[in-house]
């Protein structure tokens, strides 16, 4: 009976659309809000990417943590079992696929060395995340910077994921709980947000008494910072001011990129999706408090996902 009586229901529904002119499509409309650009992501072991309005994504080859480059190159890491040599490696390569390059190649075996690689605004170094139990790097966990040619520069022990400001210097979160890991040459640093200066000789903090933060990403203009803190995405000026909440909600947040005018942010989030649980891209406003659900109608959409949805895993990258 209570089969039936939906069915009358929905039956209805149909007609006063068709009477009504409502629309019917089965996918949903673009939810950029108004913003507009290409978005590289992870998914999860593929690189994929999407122009906003477009609700198409596609992949582009295999690898995992892209990033666009200051030239419109993606760099991103393959691991040693899906590598050409089986060594974890850094690459770079246009968009289609094409002109494929080998930034690293450390010739041994490391666990997760190259998570989260980005080039520096000038192209020059590369950052990337590492956490090593045996070889050249062991034991350490954190940050390496590299030139591009391959000569190592400078390593911030127990800090994470590092976001390149305009004028080359970058910045890290400090969320690594050591429980005696590290040998006794290894600095640790409080959790917080710190900043490198762009000759990679001073590591300033960024405000005080943020609680885990995770995860930054450097405004366009290097004013501010995105980052992860208690499950949403939050913003704090570069000089440690204007700490600001930018998403809330019952979903959780993780990553975030900006966009090219600084006035939006993508972010990577977590939450129901109609009856089940999944993984979407939401663009919100920089300058204010977004709550996300799933009726939040800022979701980039993407036609050829099961559900309508983007789903990205991972690093998301903006240009």
């Amino acid at each position: 009976m209570i089969r039936h009586r939906y069915y009358y229901v929905f039956t209805l529904f149909l007609l006063l659309s068709s009477q009504f002119g409502c629309k019917s499509s089965t996918a949903p409309e673009s939810g950029t809000n108004g913003a507009s650009g290409t978005i590289t992501f992870g998914d999860p072991f593929d690189v994929d990417m999407t122009t906003l309005g477009s609700n198409t994504s596609k992949v582009l080859f295999a690898g995992f943590d892209p990033a666009w480059t200051p030239s419109g190159q993606i760099i991103y890491a393959v691991t040693r079992g899906t590598s050409s040599d089986g060594n974890n490696q850094i690459l770079v390569s246009n968009s289609d696929g094409t002109n494929t390059s080998f930034l690293l190649n450390f010739q041994e075996w490391l666990t997760t060395v190259d998570e989260h690689p980005h080039m520096s605004p000038d192209g020059k170094y590369i950052s990337f995340n590492y956490f090593s139990e045996g070889g050249t790097f062991s034991p350490y966990y954190g940050t390496w910077i590299y030139t591009r040619s391959g000569t190592p520069v400078i390593r911030v022990d127990s800090m994470w994921d590092a976001s390149w400001a305009p004028d080359g210097s970058f910045v890290v979160a400090g969320t690594v709980n050591a429980n005696g890991f590290f040998t006794s040459d290894v600095t640790l640093y409080a959790p917080g947000l710190y900043r490198v200066d762009n000759q990679f000789k001073t590591i300033t903090p960024i405000g005080s008494g943020l609680t885990r933060p995770k995860l930054p990403s450097v405004s366009p203009n290097g004013k501010t910072v995105a980052f992860e803190m208690n499950s949403h995405i939050w913003t704090i000026n570069m000089d440690g001011t204007g700490l600001k909440q930018v998403t809330s909600g019952a979903n959780e947040e993780t990553y975030s990129a900006w966009s090219p005018d600084g006035n939006s942010i993508a972010v990577e989030s977590l939450g129901t999706i109609g009856f089940t649980s999944g993984t979407r891209l939401a663009i919100v406003s920089a300058n204010s408090n977004t709550a996300l659900s799933d009726a939040y109608t800022g979701w980039v959409k993407d036609n050829s996902a099961q559900l309508g949805y983007l789903n990205p895993t991972r690093s998301i990258s903006w240009r």
